[in-house]
């Protein structure tokens, strides 16, 4: 079952980076997604990971086991985004709407479901509250030919 969720895991990977690199990637490219770390969090009632990004490969991924009791609306145990683009908040008016103006994008866990981003997105789980726990499986992947 492992292997499986792993080839899955790189997979849907490549097929992102697929996505963000079609312009650049030549169209007979043999590329793939390395799954080269991985590791779980088990977090419980009042339980965070703070904001990081991910220096040591090109892509990564958060593929939730199980949720708990997060909730986007409450902002429980969700995984918040920030925005790359420094100083894109600094002047609002309808010109800079498409910036959205809150410079983080939150993501609710749902069991079975992966998030897949470029590894330097700065993100973070907010404080989870619940009485079950919400477990996560992280990985890093590089892309190369294979």
């Amino acid at each position: 079952e492992v292997k499986t969720l792993k080839s899955f895991l790189e997979a849907a990977t490549i097929q992102a980076a697929y996505e963000a690199n079609a312009d650049y990637w030549p169209e007979d490219a043999n590329l793939e997604a390395e799954i080269i770390e991985s590791w779980y969090h088990v977090t419980s009632n009042g339980g965070y990971h703070d904001a990081h990004s991910h220096p040591n490969c090109s892509w990564c991924g958060i593929y939730f086991l199980e949720a708990g009791e997060c909730d986007l609306d409450s902002q429980n145990g969700v995984n918040r985004f920030y925005d790359p683009r420094a100083n894109a908040a600094h002047y609002q008016d309808p010109g800079t709407a498409y910036l959205n103006h809150q410079g983080f994008w939150d993501i609710a866990p749902q069991d079975g479901h992966c998030v897949i981003f470029p590894s330097y997105l700065t993100h973070s789980a907010l404080p989870y509250f619940g009485d079950s726990n919400r477990i996560v499986i992280a990985f890093n992947c590089i892309i190369k030919e294979s």
